[in-house]
């Protein structure tokens, strides 16, 4: 998969640079896209799109500080599997049935149908937040994060990160329960 984009670059430290970067971070791009995606083969294509597009932006991602260069990336990511998503115009897992594993099947078919259900309507309603609320909550419930982690890699003090992670729940829970999904039991 990275063979054919490693190919586009002529300069050698060029090329030393991004395979760093790869090796460095494929693994974080891979589980960002499979997480939207759900789908190995499409996740794959995501990172290497991902790769593609720094190799195009070479001279600006050298520039970013390097503290910085995940959170470049996990966004590039995010935007690519998210763009991918839209140009196939489907939702992830909408015709599949999760795999069961052993821990998983006490359950009966008919709770996991249910419960697919609900994970792609808290999937669908966390899509309509707005981009500040997905940004925070993708970084912190999605990619596991911390606040602080957040707050080194956004520029902003710890409790903002926080403040923001508060509402952005708030709003969440509000539109989930507009759905009609509440966490009652």
């Amino acid at each position: 998969m990275f063979s054919a984009a490693f190919l586009m670059i002529r300069d050698e430290s060029d090329r030393e640079f991004v395979s760093e970067l790869f090796v460095k971070y494929e693994q974080m791009m891979y589980k960002i896209a499979y997480n939207i995606l759900h789908n190995r083969t499409d996740a794959e294509d995501a990172v290497h799109n991902t790769i593609i597009k720094v190799i195009d932006s070479l001279e600006k991602v050298r520039a970013i500080d390097s503290k910085e260069t995940e959170f470049y990336l996990t966004v590039i990511t995010k935007n690519t599997a998210l763009d991918m998503q839209r140009k196939t115009n489907r939702l992830p897992e909408s015709n599949k049935m999760k795999e069961l594993d052993d821990t998983q099947a006490v359950f009966s078919v008919e709770e996991s149908a249910l419960n697919k259900i609900d994970s792609e309507k808290i999937k669908t309603v966390m899509r309509s937040l707005s981009e500040n609320d997905y940004e925070i909550l993708f970084m912190n419930l999605i990619m596991g994060f911390s606040p602080s982690e957040i707050a080194d890699k956004l520029g902003v003090s710890s409790n903002t990160v926080r403040q923001r992670i508060f509402r952005a729940k708030q709003n969440l829970r509000e539109e989930l329960e507009k759905e009609g999904i509440t966490n009652d039991v």
